[in-house]
C-alpha cells in the first residue's frame, strides 16, 4: 500500500497552525481506456491504451488488443488489425445508420471490455443562412459577435440530440492553408439554454429535443470573429445529431474543462462519463452536416 502525506499550510492573522493528513489512495491498478467516435464519412478507428499514474513515463500503448466489431442487425463482424501509436482500423468498414454496432476489446491480462452504440439520423436543416451585425463582443472592438440563423425539423416520438460548431476563417490571410480557428458559439433560444451554461467553455452549442420534440424550430446562434478577418466574412458551420451517448459525455466533459484545480479557489472534480463496460472511453456515433456562410457586405 502506497502513503502519501501532504502537509496543508493555513495562515491566519493573528498565528500560523499546520495540520499533517495521511490519505491512503492503495495500489494502483491499469484500466483499458477505449476511444472511438465514429461517422458514416470514415471507417471504424479504433484507440486502445491503459490507465496511468501521473509520473509514470513508461508506454500507455497497447499493441496486442484483439479489437472486434459487430454488427448487429447484419450480425457481420469484422476484426481491426492493429496500425500504429494504440489504434486499431479496418480502412473498408464504414458504420451506416440504421445498425447497431458492438465493440469488444481483449486484452491478455483484462476483463473483456465492450460499448454498444449507433449511427443517428443525419439532422434535418431546411435553412441556415450567416448575418452580419455591428455588435462588438469587447470593449476595445477587436471581436465582433455575428448571428447563425437556422431552421431545423426534428422528427417526432424519438430521442434526438444535436451539437453546432462554428469556425471562421481568412483566405486573404491564409490563401493556401485553408486555415480555421474554432469561434465561441452561444445562444439565448430557452431549449439550449434549458441545457446548463457549463457547455459555453468549449465555445459550442449542444442540446436534446426534450422541449422540441416533433418541430421545426427557428432559431439564432451568436458567433464570433476577430475584426481583422471579417472580409470576407466567412465561417464553416456544422450541425451534427449525436448518440445519447455521446450527448452524455460531452455535457459532463465541458464541466470536467471547467473544473481545472486550483490551490487558491479549489474546485469540485468532475467525474467523466463512460459507456464502456470494464474500462473507461467512450464509443459513440455521429452524424454531421457542413455550412460554408459568408457575409461579405
Amino acid at each position: 500500500m502506497k502513503h502519501y502525506k501532504y502537509l496543508l499550510i493555513f495562515l491566519f492573522a493573528a498565528s500560523g497552525c499546520s495540520e499533517e493528513i495521511t490519505i491512503d489512495f492503495g495500489d494502483f491498478k491499469p484500466e483499458i481506456v477505449v476511444n472511438c467516435m465514429f461517422t458514416g464519412s470514415e471507417y471504424f478507428n479504433v484507440e486502445v491504451i491503459k490507465t496511468w499514474e501521473e509520473g509514470d513515463t513508461t508506454s500507455h500503448i497497447i499493441s496486442n488488443a484483439v479489437v472486434t466489431i459487430c454488427a448487429l442487425k447484419s450480425n457481420e463482424n469484422y476484426k481491426l488489425p492493429y496500425v500504429s501509436e494504440g489504434f486499431y482500423a479496418d480502412t473498408t468498414f464504414y458504420p451506416i445508420e440504421g445498425e447497431r454496432y458492438k465493440i469488444e476489446v481483449n486484452v491478455p491480462g483484462y476483463k473483456t471490455v465492450s460499448a454498444i452504440d449507433s449511427l443517428p439520423a443525419l439532422p434535418s436543416i431546411n435553412n441556415i443562412v450567416l448575418v452580419r451585425t455591428d455588435i462588438n463582443k469587447d470593449s476595445e472592438g477587436y471581436y465582433k459577435v455575428h448571428n447563425i440563423n437556422l431552421s431545423l425539423c426534428d422528427p417526432s416520438g424519438e430521442k434526438n440530440f444535436y451539437q453546432l460548431q462554428s469556425y471562421y476563417r481568412n483566405p486573404n490571410k491564409y490563401p493556401d492553408e485553408n486555415l480555421f480557428s474554432g469561434s465561441q458559439m452561444s445562444s439565448n433560444e430557452p431549449f439550449i439554454v434549458n441545457e446548463g451554461t457549463e457547455q459555453y467553455v468549449s465555445g459550442e452549442v449542444i442540446f436534446s429535443d426534450e422541449m422540441i420534440d416533433g418541430q421545426t424550430v427557428d432559431f439564432t446562434c451568436n458567433v464570433s470573429c476577430p475584426t481583422i478577418d471579417e472580409v470576407p466574412l466567412l465561417f464553416d458551420v456544422y450541425v451534427v445529431a449525436i448518440s445519447q451517448s455521446y450527448y452524455e459525455y460531452q455535457k459532463i466533459f465541458f464541466r470536467y474543462s471547467a473544473a481545472t484545480p486550483d490551490v487558491f479557489f479549489p474546485v469540485e472534480p468532475v467525474m467523466m462519463p463512460t459507456n464502456i463496460v470494464n474500462g473507461y472511453g467512450i464509443f459513440a456515433g455521429y452524424s454531421l452536416l457542413k455550412f460554408r456562410l459568408t457575409q461579405s457586405n
